[in-house]
């Protein structure tokens, strides 16, 4: 009886395309059934071929494939061919990870949104979703939770409310959501007590997305860590580090070119964030592709949304999707 193993790839893939299609086409070492990997009666062999198989196909396509994901197939394969378990099948599986492919067609976020008349003009220009700020300790848009509740509440679908919590312990998160169930969570500050798994539990159903602030080299590895346990992650700007924390809405554009390291390393969205306007929004789109952009004081005069800067802005974003790129 042969022993079947499954090899999870995340890759950028849809699952029609041609390259697709190759790759879960069956391998299987002892019935010699497939035309694309000939097996050989050394195992540590087939591991070889397979491996090289799946480079060249993902090459043959410009697909990235990352180095660690066959050696953990690998592995797990040779440990069964030395327990000597009898022949082995080898099925490739797929992760269809699509977000992580570069955007021609990012959503826009609005994000500070301080009324009913704000939302109405994000909404009405072509936002995708809004930000309602809650408690922080500096920065722009911050508004009760009352009045952040009644926002949510009356956003039509499929507009989506993001709030925005500087809480970092899962109790303190939920009681925030709570009193205001937007249809998002942004966490702008690190997770200290709990995990995300508790607040899934807490919250079913509520998207989580961690903003990430990007302030060099090092934040990939910490954007790499939680990829696989929230939904998203949001770029921006920050400083958390200091004395008042800096949690968003600085005004601050960062090194976009580490932001794109860390979209091109993930298998969730990504949102790019700080420092953006309607003069650099197309070029920061060009530069890192995120799923989505963010902006808050590019938009805005004297602390209130304005809407020739909204108007500029979506233009900008619009020319980017129309093949301006």
């Amino acid at each position: 009886m042969s022993q079947r193993i499954n090899i999870r790839l995340d890759l950028a893939l849809s699952p029609n395309s041609r390259a697709c299609r190759q790759l879960l086409y069956p391998c299987t070492q002892a019935a010699n059934k497939s035309p694309l990997i000939p097996p050989s009666s050394n195992p540590s062999q087939n591991i070889i071929v397979l491996e090289s198989h799946l480079r060249a196909v993902c090459d043959s396509y410009g697909l990235h494939l990352p180095l660690h994901a066959p050696v953990r197939g690998i592995a797990k394969i040779h440990m069964g061919a030395v327990s000597g378990v009898g022949p082995i099948e080898i099925f490739v599986g797929i992760t269809y990870s699509l977000f992580m492919q570069p955007t021609y067609n990012p959503r826009v976020k609005i994000c500070c949104i301080l009324n009913h008349v704000e939302a109405r003009l994000a909404i009405e220009a072509g936002a995708s979703a809004i930000g309602l700020v809650g408690k922080m300790p500096s920065g722009p848009g911050v508004i009760d939770d009352e009045r952040a509740a009644m926002i949510a509440r009356t956003t039509p679908p499929p507009i989506a409310t993001f709030l925005l919590t500087s809480a970092q312990s899962v109790t303190d998160i939920v009681a925030h959501y709570h009193r205001v169930h937007s249809t998002v969570l942004q966490i702008v500050d690190e997770l200290r007590e709990g995990t995300y798994e508790e607040l899934r539990m807490a919250l079913p159903g509520v998207k989580l997305v961690q903003v990430v602030h990007v302030t060099g080299p090092e934040s990939i590895d910490r954007a790499l860590m939680i990829n696989s346990r929230v939904d998203a992650l949001l770029l921006d700007s920050g400083r958390p580090d200091l004395a008042v924390k800096e949690l968003g809405g600085t005004g601050r554009r960062h090194d976009w070119s580490i932001s794109r390291r860390i979209r091109e390393s993930l298998s969730i969205p990504v949102f790019l964030a700080g420092g953006l306007h309607p003069d650099n929004v197309r070029q920061a789109i060009e530069e890192v592709r995120p799923f989505g952009v963010d902006v808050c004081s590019g938009v805005r005069t004297g602390g209130m949304l304005d809407a020739v800067k909204l108007r500029n802005f979506m233009a900008s974003v619009q020319t980017f999707q129309q093949g301006g790129a």
